[in-house]
């Protein structure tokens, strides 16, 4: 009994090795897969000392840090100046875009095509989502998540061309109330897809 004392030391959060800090950075920071939301809690580390930003920036695939976009984006182009250049989630509910600099940022992050990794639009306006279905008809090569539920029925089909009909990194899909028929040609190039879903189909999007 005279060495359980011991076992109740107090350790410096300074002390820890750098592997044992990395992995109580992944457990707040890491991606919820189950929703397929993306965290920018990794931000909060970055500031707290120099060791911190070095092992955060040092490990990026390591704990899966993304460039969180989510209205309202007035600071969108700040984050791009400011930030390293780390894969970019879009994050947008019930999103009425505002006419002018701020719709503008929307849309110069959808045109980030090669670094969008993530997107989660749900119950947005008609005009974000025209707007959305034309800029996402070209690739986006390293998306992975990708969620779109607009809360009433689209009866206008997803084109063909939806993603340049290719999404090789594509690992969460989710789809609700939108009609997209050529979606058996887009799940042939998605081979690294684990989760799968498709709700509340449009009579114009069911899959023959």
């Amino acid at each position: 009994m005279s060495g359980i004392g011991q076992l109740h030391q107090w350790v410096i959060i300074g002390s820890l090795p750098d592997d044992v800090l990395l992995k109580i950075f992944k457990s707040f920071v890491d991606v919820t897969e189950i929703h397929g939301f993306a965290s920018d809690e990794w931000r909060t580390l970055v500031h707290e000392c120099r060791r911190w930003r070095y092992l955060v920036f040092t490990s990026p695939r390591h704990l899966n840090l993304h460039l969180l976009c989510r209205p309202p984006m007035r600071s969108v182009k700040e984050k791009l100046d400011f930030w390293p250049e780390l894969p970019i989630y879009i994050h947008a509910i019930s999103y009425r875009w505002q006419v002018g600099e701020e719709r503008g940022d929307f849309l110069a992050v959808l045109r980030l095509n090669h670094r969008v990794s993530g997107i989660h639009i749900e119950n947005t306006s008609d005009s974000t989502w025209e707007t959305f279905a034309q800029l996402i008809q070209q690739p986006f090569p390293v998306l992975t998540h990708l969620w779109l539920w607009l809360c009433y029925p689209i009866m206008n089909p997803i084109s063909r061309s939806f993603l340049a009909e290719s999404a090789p990194c594509l690992q969460f899909l989710h789809l609700d109330s939108i009609s997209f028929p050529a979606l058996p040609n887009l799940l042939m190039s998605t081979t690294d897809l684990v989760r799968l879903s498709y709700n509340d189909i449009p009579s114009s999007g069911y899959i023959l």
